[in-house]
């Protein structure tokens, strides 16, 4: 049998959703709510990154489309790959090039890196 979520990793959901949502008040009360109950730091940071993730994902794929139909890269100066799948828990076999870091701890998935910034894991 499945055990419930427990009360503590319910905040830091909650955590990382109201990142996601850009909810200052949400993530007030989250935070003072999961310290509350014994999060550590580590893993309030932890959850801050994931909502962060799933926040920028739309407006990474969206920068990538508008460079393909430009047929450029010169959005914000920064070149972009093809969306990849990040975040999404599955997992992909990541390759050997120099631009790809494994995100394991966080998503156990390959994400683009750009400038020693790994928009999947923070």
């Amino acid at each position: 049998m499945e055990q419930p979520i427990c009360e503590k990793t319910k905040e830091l959901i909650a955590i990382a959703a109201s990142v996601a949502a850009n909810c200052k008040p949400c993530l007030q009360h989250h935070y003072k709510k999961a310290l509350e109950l014994g999060n550590s730091e580590e893993n309030i940071i932890t959850a801050i990154k994931i909502g962060e993730m799933v926040k920028d994902q739309p407006s990474q794929h969206i920068r990538s489309l508008a460079n393909h139909l430009l047929d450029k890269e010169v959005l914000s100066g920064i070149p972009m790959e093809a969306p990849r799948e990040c975040g999404g828990g599955a997992s992909s076999s990541c390759s050997s090039d120099t631009n790809t870091s494994c995100c394991s701890e966080v998503t156990s998935s390959c994400c683009p890196t750009t400038n020693n910034h790994n928009p999947c894991c923070g």
